[in-house]
């Protein structure tokens, strides 16, 4: 076999291929477009020192008391996208580098397991990747800790293979743990558990090590401790989870549970890594035992993750909770056959998963750490199996990967990149609008690329406003869209723009029109009670695109009117025929202009 070390393949093919991935990696993050509370966060650093410790101390009381990871996304907010692209990729990259190092792969496997992970971040499912990688602050919660456990991993696995430890590498391990646990409630539980793994191994492999393990887990909990002294993280606590009663936790837990599944099998790459896993440990395993059989029954089940996205209904949920059941049973497998690394990264994969359930935090952003956790394993576990390959054939085959993952990518990296000119477009507004008083706002994002836009209801003005440093008493602003009319109330512009709907029609601006009229909202858990003239109407959901309109006519009779809600905007916003059907006014469309009159 030719020698892997001094191949073109491991030389050149395989590092340049690596390079490629990560650089597109880096471009994607370069153009990620702020959303959500970055545009909140990127305001911490501008001011003084004094001003920044109010601010801290006033989100550590009020929203939750993830203060580590808040700071990383302050300062990459405050530097900018060029920062995000190095600090965001350096974690990435630090995933497999951590994981290899951990799991004792020699220079070749390394390369492999970078170019696989790589691979798989371009190849990752868009719901995960648009509200976990792509959104900053989201970034800072989910895939940072996610790097830091993997290195909390290679401390302690290297810890353990001493066979005097001694009290030097406990310091380390403690400052590691008690950071994991310090960043958010998911990964501090995680990084516990992941501490008490290695105290029980060394139970059975190294008592000297089970000091260190067991202050790390201490650490970690430690970590956690400081999240929770925050008031405002035990409120949210109980308002997003379902804790009155036992079957309240159970059916918020299926709840969950359902959710995230539907989220992992949205694209069919998740199954397919679960299936490269369950059959690399099969092969593991039957290497260790010296026989090919107990591999069998292994890759028999690598069936059922592929299996699980064409299924629907109570054989969805059922199949997805067979494959993270034997996912548990493949990291045993792997286990016994000496891969302790990789089988404790799916034992942190369905442990981050399994905490989220009961919770209403359920989402792409918290499923990324499943992802990256899956992902390096499978990366992990496959380039030791292509270890037994010829190296040119090995890179003949990871090329094809990443080609494909590319070209698949591509109505990403244009959804990416439309957004990012659309960003570029409101900063030059936002410049002008300094000078002039008058903001003009485009809304032409594409949201399945960027997760929450600023534009959203009750967000934009205190927040994108103070972001770019305008003055809302003192700045006048108008939503815009190339591609929707203006909307006017008598001879008044209104700030919002109409939004298309499915069926054709446009949807208005309900606030904007209602308010501009004289009369008044009042938004409630249940829906929204419009007050307009002498009557009130009430707005409720459902369905999650429809709105019930609901009220009782100058007769005396009760009327309804269902009409469509659009997810993509405010959820103000109804269709023409709501405000002559409903509140009995008029709608003239004229040149790209929409004008409501009573």
């Amino acid at each position: 076999m030719q020698n892997k070390t001094n191949s073109i393949a491991s030389r050149v093919v395989v590092p340049v291929l690596t390079a490629l991935v990560f650089a597109a990696v880096a471009f994607l993050l370069l153009i990620t477009v702020y959303s959500a509370d970055d545009y909140w966060y990127s305001v911490f650093m501008d001011g003084s020192f004094k001003e920044w410790l109010e601010l801290m101390r006033y989100h550590y009381e009020t929203f939750n008391g993830r203060v580590l990871v808040h700071i990383a996304a302050q300062a990459i907010l405050h530097f900018g996208n060029w920062f995000f692209a190095l600090f965001g990729t350096a974690v990435c990259a630090a995933i497999p580098f951590f994981a290899g190092r951990a799991a004792r792969t020699d220079a070749w496997t390394g390369r492999l397991c970078a170019l696989i992970f790589g691979t798989g971040l371009l190849a990752m499912p868009l719901q995960i990747m648009s509200q976990g990688l792509l959104w900053i602050s989201a970034f800072c919660n989910y895939a940072l800790p996610t790097a830091m456990i993997c290195g909390e991993i290679l401390l302690l696995e290297r810890v353990l293979e001493k066979e005097r430890p001694g009290f030097a590498p406990v310091p380390a391990c403690m400052i590691a743990g008690f950071l994991c646990g310090a960043t958010t409630e998911q990964s501090g539980l995680v990084a516990a558990c992941a501490a008490l793994f290695f105290a029980l191994v060394s139970l059975f492999r190294n008592r000297r090590a089970f000091f260190a393990a067991f202050l790390t887990a201490a650490a970690a909990a430690g970590g956690l401790l400081t999240i929770f002294l925050s008031g405002a993280t035990l409120s949210r606590l109980e308002r997003e989870t379902e804790s009155g009663s036992l079957a309240e936790t159970i059916e918020a837990f299926e709840k969950g549970f359902e959710k995230q599944a539907e989220i992992l099998s949205s694209s069919h790459i998740v199954s397919v890594l679960l299936a490269i896993i369950f059959v690399c440990a099969g092969l593991a395993l039957a290497r260790r035992c010296a026989g090919k059989a107990v591999a069998v029954p292994f890759v028999l089940a690598a069936a059922l993750p592929l299996a699980v996205p064409f299924c629907t209904g109570g054989a969805f949920n059922l199949l997805f909770g067979a494959a993270l059941a034997l996912t548990v049973i493949a990291a045993l497998a792997l286990i016994y056959a000496g891969s302790r690394t990789e089988a404790l990264l799916l034992l942190c994969a369905v442990a981050s998963v399994l905490v989220m359930c009961p919770t209403e935090s359920s989402g792409g952003r918290v499923l990324l750490p499943f992802y990256m956790y899956v992902l390096a394993a499978a990366a992990l576990l496959l380039s030791k199996e292509l270890e037994h390959i010829n190296p040119a054939v090995s890179s003949g085959i990871l090329t094809a990967a990443a080609a494909a993952a590319l070209l698949a990518g591509i109505p990403v990296f244009k959804g990416c990149w439309a957004n990012h000119e659309t960003d570029l477009i409101n900063q030059v507004h936002a410049r002008d609008a300094a000078v002039t008083g008058e903001l003009y706002y485009c809304i032409d994002y594409d949201r399945r690329y960027t997760h929450t836009k600023a534009y959203e209801d009750g967000y934009f003005y205190e927040k994108y406003l103070e972001s770019v440093g305008l003055d809302e008493s003192e700045t006048a602003v108008y939503f815009y869209s190339e591609h929707a009319p203006a909307v006017y109330v008598g001879d008044t512009r209104l700030a919002s723009p109409a939004v298309a709907g499915s069926d054709g029609g446009w949807l208005l601006p309900l606030r904007d029109i209602i308010e501009g009229l004289g009369g008044s909202l009042d938004v409630h858990n249940t829906g929204i009670t419009v007050h307009f003239g002498r009557q009130s109407y009430e707005l409720t959901y459902p369905a999650t695109d429809r709105i019930k309109i609901s009220w009782t006519d100058a007769y005396g009779v009760s009327q309804e009117l269902v009409v469509e809600r659009s997810p993509q905007y405010f959820q103000t916003v109804l269709s023409e025929n709501a405000y002559s059907e409903a509140f009995g006014l008029t709608v003239t469309e004229g040149d790209n202009s929409i004008t409501v009159t009573r």
